[in-house]
């Protein structure tokens, strides 16, 4: 138990890391996305003509910008729990199949508008484990998040799968790019 808590602590601490350095340049210019949606707000208080598909779209950007502002900001509040000891893990059995489904189904959304496709292979029976459930839904979110960015273009693939070795349970997340 101790020592997969050990490793979730890590594993998120290294993903959190570095999801941070890779999008540190939004942070900085955070203001930058305040401005835009503004402007937007603006284009759609003042053009109150403007065709519902396009309105739509408006605010399916400002409602987009902020869900990952703030999930940025999250993230740099973990990072700093982790770094002062403050996290508060919540140890309970976990079924790290249901936790590699859920994380994969929460990215639909992502690989749908990067036209990549993601496949998922769990085995029928996965052994509960000792974690935090949530973190792990984190780490796997993130590597998936990853993948999506990084894959081929156009029609690009990643697949997560869990594999179970005897005491072992391993989840592997691959993409082609």
């Amino acid at each position: 138990g101790q020592v997969l808590a050990a490793g979730a602590e890590a594993a998120v601490a290294l993903a959190a890391g570095q999801y941070f350095a890779g999008n540190a340049v939004y942070l900085d210019h955070g203001d930058g996305l305040v401005t835009m949606s503004f402007h937007l707000s603006e284009i759609l208080v003042d053009n109150l003509d403007l065709p519902a598909a396009e309105r739509e779209k408006y605010l399916r950007i400002v409602v987009e910008e902020t869900e990952r502002l703030t999930r940025l900001i999250n993230q740099v509040l973990d990072m700093s729990k982790l770094a002062s000891g403050a996290v508060q893990w919540q140890i309970t059995d976990v079924d790290l199949a249901a936790v590699v489904q859920d994380s994969a189904t929460a990215c639909t959304q992502l690989f749908q508008q990067r036209g990549a496709e993601l496949t998922v292979s769990v085995p029928p029976y996965v052994p509960p484990v000792s974690a935090d459930r949530d973190r792990l839904v984190q780490v796997v979110i993130n590597l998936l998040s990853n993948a999506a960015k990084f894959c081929a273009e156009p029609h690009g693939r990643v697949s997560v799968g869990l594999h179970v070795e005897r005491d072992d349970l391993q989840v592997d997340v691959t993409d082609d790019g």
